[in-house]
């Protein structure tokens, strides 16, 4: 069994542990990436950009990339999100620079990217581990390197860390920035076991640890920035949120691309498989230990939406449309929504893969969400490209989302859907016809 430490997960399940990938550290790298950071207003912004399938540089892929870099600066996107089918690699005779093309929009626009892979990414002539080397080694990529030994490939966890507001600076005063504060405090304070007060010169400063934990990721009875006396006497800044402290989580996964089991007529589309799930469920609960056994408000992306997506537009209130008669999620359900409802960290999922789909509805909490195709939506009405914007608040599990659209419109309330029941997915996808006399 590998060195990994065993944990208990919320299920009662023991779960191995997994080493993290430091947040930011590339192979081949001597330096760090900067981390992904709340703003000092405590939003933190993410464009999610969905079946783009760059292939063919013509004129329709010149207008896309042109709306893309639009969105990200109207938006002022802390981070972008290609959720999968980044390129139609069969399209191509050279995949790669078909997916550099993809990935000089963010670059060019100066804002941090991350993505995740789909059915068509890897298709033809690349497969998803070149394409995800290829991505880490970009200067304002996020992404980091696969965990070893599981399946697929773009599978990581970013952190996303608190903005410091209200803590001490450098120099022991208070500042918006406060990083160099929050580094020695944290340091010192884990060596004694206490606050620690001495900043950088020697002044005051915000709180470190107490008992090991971090102080700053919590109020601890005190309004953000309060001063009060340390163990040694000494002015102590406590801060709302520690700048060198996770205070939100995204989770990236492959969700595969077509069913190692179509041809034994078990659906069309890949699943998210149980060594991911068990993954996800390490990395969660290592957060949530880091975090005094608090739950990290998360937001998973992956490009297959999973079979829930489906539950929750036929048996509860969404927003948003489904031009279709169902979601081509798995007819396998691995279990990954069952897993964030036991860890309680995922507030929201982004899938792509359906291009005529912008709906998003709440199934047992988690909001489920598809994003707006960038590209096509490849449907018999008009129907405009865009991106979906998601905005998280610092310290809340609650999340704004809205479309944005090639020609400049947002869309903030989305048509309400009310649930009709569910319509047999067999019949609806024509199987019965395909595979006569199975069903």
């Amino acid at each position: 069994m590998p060195p990994w430490r065993r944990m208990r997960s919320g299920c009662g399940c023991r779960t191995a542990r997994m080493p993290a990938i430091p947040d930011g550290l590339v192979p081949g790298m001597r330096s760090r990436k900067p981390p992904l950071r709340f703003r000092g207003d405590g939003t933190f912004t993410i464009v999610q950009f969905s079946d783009t399938e760059f292939c063919r540089d013509d004129d329709e892929e010149r207008r896309m990339a042109a709306m893309m870099e639009r969105i990200l600066k109207d938006e002022d996107a802390d981070l972008a999100v290609f959720t999968g089918d980044v390129i139609a690699s069969l399209g191509h005779p050279d995949p790669v620079e078909a997916f550099r093309r993809a990935c000089r929009v963010p670059e060019q626009a100066g804002v941090r990217w991350a993505a995740v892979f789909g059915n068509h990414d890897s298709e033809g002539m690349v497969t998803r581990e070149q394409l995800h080397a290829l991505q880490l080694a970009y200067p304002l990529n996020a992404a980091k390197p696969d965990p070893p030994g599981i399946h697929g490939s773009g599978n990581y966890v970013l952190t996303v860390m608190g903005s410091g507001a209200g803590t001490a600076g450098a120099d022991g005063d208070s500042g918006v920035d406060g990083d160099s504060g929050a580094d020695w405090a944290a340091r010192a304070a884990e060596a004694v076991g206490g606050y620690e007060d001495a900043g950088a010169d020697g002044n005051a400063a915000c709180a470190g640890r107490k008992s090991g934990q971090l102080a700053g990721r919590k109020f601890i009875g005190n309004e953000p920035g309060q001063r009060l006396n340390g163990p040694r006497g000494r002015a102590v800044c406590v801060a709302g949120f520690d700048s060198n402290s996770p205070a939100a989580a995204l989770y990236f996964l492959d969700s595969g691309s077509y069913s190692p089991l179509e041809y034994t007529r078990m659906g069309f589309y890949d699943w998210i498989r149980r060594d991911q799930i068990d993954w996800y469920v390490s990395q969660s609960q290592g957060l949530t230990e880091d975090n005094g056994g608090v739950p990290l408000p998360s937001l998973a992306f992956f490009h297959i939406p999973l079979p829930e997506y489906n539950d929750v537009w036929d048996f509860t209130v969404c927003y948003g449309e489904r031009n279709a008669d169902f979601s081509c999620a798995p007819w396998i359900n691995s279990g990954m929504f069952a897993a964030m409802i036991e860890m309680g960290d995922v507030v929201g999922t982004f899938a792509g893969h359906d291009h005529g789909h912008d709906y998003w509805g709440e199934w047992h909490g988690i909001r489920l969400s598809f994003g707006r195709t960038t590209r096509n939506g490849y449907l018999d009405r008009p129907f405009l490209p865009g991106a979906r914007v998601i905005r998280m608040r610092e310290g809340s599990r609650e999340f704004e989302s809205w479309i944005h659209l090639e020609d400049g419109t947002v869309i903030r309330e989305q048509q309400r859907h009310e649930p009709t029941g569910r319509t047999p997915q067999i019949g609806a996808m024509g199987l019965d016809k395909i595979y006569p006399g199975a069903f």
